[in-house]
């Protein structure tokens, strides 16, 4: 059975999500961005860049043109007051303090 060597898998990871995220006919590139040398980090930098441009721009809120109308799955409050008065998690950056389904009863 073939088996990865660590530096196999070390160059996965450093280009994992570029394999995700760019079009298939850019892998053989990206496959040259999994080695540790000065050429492999040069495009892995290449593509770092690329990513960020293409991904990290604006807030959600400016770049809704690749995001789904929220109003399909966000329930609205249903009260004015919260049923707890300390936030207990966050659900689109906004405090969440009580379910919106609320979980099942595990019997134990």
């Amino acid at each position: 059975m073939p088996q990865l060597s660590s530096a196999e898998i070390d160059g996965l990871m450093r280009t994992f999500i570029c394999y995700v995220q760019f079009p298939k006919d850019e892998w053989p590139k990206i496959r040259q961005a999994e080695s540790d040398t000065e050429e492999g980090n040069r495009i892995l930098d290449e593509y770092q860049q690329k990513y960020r441009l293409r991904f990290f721009q604006g807030m959600q809120e400016t770049r809704m043109d690749d995001w789904d109308d929220p109003s399909e799955y966000v329930a609205p409050p249903q009260e004015d007051e919260a049923k707890s008065k300390e936030a207990w998690a966050y659900n689109c950056c906004v405090e969440q303090r009580e379910y919106v389904v609320p979980p099942r009863q595990t019997a134990g």
